[in-house]
């Protein structure tokens, strides 16, 4: 059975949502969208500055109206509060997390990319565990072997 995963994200040039759409893509039974956090275009950021409030609600709408089976949001956006699927978001803090009781409460499961910020996270019931950023061998893998292939020459 095919299950659904929605990335949401900022959509920041050579941002984390790649690795985890390319990881999330590879496993067989996963079909993977991603929905950015922020504008990603000029009209977008026309519309965003214009009414930042229509704008969000406009997202947590999309959200909400999409059916997925899981929701991976990379970082937390207060402007999102009152998601629906509640059981079914997972969150993926990369920055120090800065937020309130109610904006966490939307998600089944919290991992944080950094062991130094533990005290900020620990406590909460939906604190699961380190998620580290991860390698991407479909990325990085060249560039290993490039690396190694130029040391040996070096040292030869």
């Amino acid at each position: 059975m095919r299950k659904k995963v929605l990335i949401i994200a900022k959509p920041w040039q050579g941002g984390l949502h790649t690795y985890y759409f390319n990881a999330f893509s590879r496993v067989k039974n996963f079909d993977v969208e991603i929905i950015f956090s922020y504008p990603e275009n000029w009209y977008q950021y026309f519309l965003y500055k214009k009414n930042k409030k229509h704008w969000f609600n406009n997202l947590r709408n999309k959200i909400n109206s999409n059916k997925y089976d899981i929701g991976f949001f990379i970082n937390l956006n207060p402007a999102l509060r009152d998601l629906e699927n509640t059981n079914k978001n997972i969150l993926y803090l990369t920055d120090k997390p800065n937020f309130d009781q109610i904006d966490i409460d939307f998600f089944s499961q919290i991992y944080i990319s950094d062991l130094g910020y533990i005290d900020s996270v620990s406590y909460l019931k939906n604190y699961v565990s380190e998620l580290p950023f991860g390698f991407d061998p479909s990325i990085h893998f060249k560039f290993v072997q490039l690396s190694i292939k130029i040391y040996a020459e070096t040292i030869g």
